[in-house]
């Protein structure tokens, strides 16, 4: 909602010739965006950002009509033809273009000549007049060049409170400072490297020009270089124009790339609050990319999602295998016994426990194994763990990396209906990485290319990861399932505030799925027989009803024990069964028919 806030000064009398002068009338228009900032006691503030829509309309207009001002700035700019020296020494450079501007909201970029001096600086406006800064008046000059000679320089300069009287109010500013950009590709941005700087070095004044990188700039300064560096590229003459400056206006709002992202944030999570620890980085586009895990923390989850027959089970003791620190490691699946659906307080215990243990004893799990349960949605584990109740589980444990496992051949129900909470398990700021672990040797496969489509599209920054027989065989793909960070990244905890407002809080409701998926157990009382049962199994195959909805076995899996071998219980992982295939298998022997 466009706010506007005014102002209206009435019968404005005329001291000179008495009178009125007539009223004057003021108005800017501006947006507010406002998110609540929760601390991890429950505190509760609030963090605000506006921007002035009307700021790029002149505000003010002013010129020099005091005759002894006038007269000191043509004073001012015979400097120029002084040969023997002059308060500011001798000119260094010849007069070309610049713009100088404070971080007040009254100022804007102003553009003028600029001429450097062995002990000061000239800038000429066509409205303002003659501005002289003497080195005797400057506390420091910081020089930053956006981190290549062909971008554009800028001079922080940090001056005295005697210097004020001489500037119009337009460039005061609460710091005592004033920018002042040198445009690349000009004469006065060669001849200040080439001359200015070397002979500012031998300057009997003692002021030294700092320079400074981008990490070493304030808020300020760094706002204030984003502003002219956007207004330079608007600016920029187009290919075999001799142009240097287009003189038009500003069209850029200040503050604007920083108040749409506070503006993203705030009208997504609406009433719900933003933790804390994460306001630097949701909000700051400097953030580093990603957030290093504190050294108190010893725990790290890594997660690992999949639907029933995506072989998750498989991939995980594959992961034990070939690392060596797995005798570490533990594999938790946050399931009640006897049950595939989730447990969010299983989940609790088990973290509180585990801790509860590594305080006891002196072995500790440098990592946890999480395998999520069927069609369980992701965020809902992770709702579990960032809202544990516990604060050591904060400050002890991180998720590392979430991974989904995938399998095209058991991920359709009929056609293209997927099964519930699939895509749910590959989201967009929770899910790092998605292990195909089907038609991995038929990369052209339409049902693999479908698949993979339909996921890119929900989740645009997933890395696509090939297990072939559940088996990862590039050591870049183990580092990315095993990462510490990645949930941290930037870019993560963004998307996690834009899609699922309360997240942190485990106040997001994730909706059930569009099927209801409910497990029914069968107990033999004696051994079967292989090729029966295979048999009876495919038979289930007919069996499914036209509509989708209600009645079909989907997903067979358990431990049985056949008659006429020696060895005991063959676990069953996974027989699925769906409209367009079944799939299915026993002691890694995959049978595929399709029907």
């Amino acid at each position: 909602m466009v706010k506007t806030a005014s102002m209206m000064v009435h019968d404005i009398p005329d001291l000179q010739c008495g009178g009125n002068l007539g009223s004057v009338v003021f108005s800017e228009s501006f947006l507010e965006a406002s998110v609540y900032i929760q601390q991890r006691d429950g505190a509760l503030s609030s963090d605000s950002c506006f921007t002035v829509l009307t700021s790029s309309v002149p505000r003010h207009v002013c010129w020099l009509v005091d005759e002894a001002d006038v007269r000191m700035s043509e004073q001012a700019q015979h400097l120029l033809k002084e040969e023997d020296g002059t308060c500011l020494g001798i000119p260094l450079t010849v007069r070309d273009s610049a713009y100088m501007f404070s971080n007040s909201l009254l100022s804007t970029p102003e553009e003028g000549k600029l001429v450097f001096f062995s002990e000061g600086i000239l800038f000429v406006h066509p409205r303002h007049g003659s501005i002289t800064l003497s080195m005797s008046h400057i506390n420091t000059i910081k020089l930053y060049n956006g981190g290549s000679l062909s971008d554009v320089s800028m001079l922080f300069i940090k001056y005295q409170t005697s210097l004020l009287p001489h500037l119009p109010f337009l460039l005061h500013s609460a710091d005592f400072s004033l920018a002042i950009a040198v445009l690349p590709r000009t004469k006065s941005y060669k001849s200040f490297y080439s001359q200015v700087l070397p002979a500012w070095r031998k300057s009997d004044s003692g002021l030294r020009v700092q320079h400074v990188l981008n990490d070493q700039l304030s808020p300020e300064h760094k706002s204030m270089y984003f502003r002219l560096l956007k207004l330079h590229e608007i600016h920029t003459p187009v290919a075999n124009s001799h142009r240097t400056v287009l003189k038009t206006a500003y069209p850029q709002l200040p503050e604007q790339d920083r108040f749409l992202q506070h503006f993203a944030i705030s009208s997504s999570v609406g009433e719900e609050s933003v933790c804390s620890d994460h306001l630097s980085t949701v909000f700051s586009n400097t953030a580093p990319e990603n957030i290093k895990p504190e050294s108190k923390i010893k725990v790290v989850l890594t997660i690992i999602a999949g639907l029933p027959g995506s072989h998750k089970e498989n991939l995980c003791d594959f992961l034990m295998e070939v690392n060596q620190n797995s005798a570490r490691w533990e594999v938790f699946c946050p399931a009640l016994e006897g049950s595939e659906e989730f447990s969010a307080s299983h989940l609790q215990r088990f973290l509180s426990s585990l801790l509860t243990k590594q305080r006891e004893t002196d072995l500790n799990s440098t990592r946890v194994v999480l395998l999520i349960p069927g069609y369980t949605d992701v965020l809902d584990v992770i709702q579990a763990i960032t809202a544990h109740p516990d604060p050591q589980v904060h400050s002890q444990v991180t998720v590392g990396a979430v991974s989904a496992c995938v399998n095209p051949l058991t991920s359709f129900i009929k056609h293209r209906l997927l099964f519930p909470k699939l895509l749910e398990q590959c989201s967009q700021g929770v899910v790092s990485n998605v292990i195909f672990t089907g038609l991995t040797t038929e990369q052209k496969h339409p049902l693999l290319k479908h698949m993979q489509q339909l996921i890119r599209a929900s989740n645009p920054s997933t890395a696509f990861i090939s297990a072939e027989k559940w088996a990862v065989r590039r050591t870049e793909d183990i580092r990315l399932i095993l990462n510490d960070s990645s949930f941290s990244q930037t870019r993560m905890i963004n998307a996690r505030y834009l899609l699922y407002p309360g997240w942190w809080e485990g106040r997001f409701v994730s909706g059930s799925g569009s099927l209801s998926m409910s497990p029914h157990c069968i107990e033999f009382s004696r051994p079967l027989e292989k090729a029966l049962f295979l048999q009876r199994c495919k038979a289930l195959k007919s069996s499914l009803k036209p509509s989708s909805f209600t009645g079909n076995i989907y997903h067979i899996s358990g431990k049985v024990l056949f008659s006429g071998r020696a060895v005991g219980l063959h676990n069953l992982p996974q027989i699925c069964l769906n409209m367009n295939f079944f799939y299915g298998f026993i002691q890694r022997d995959i049978v595929t028919n399709q029907l």
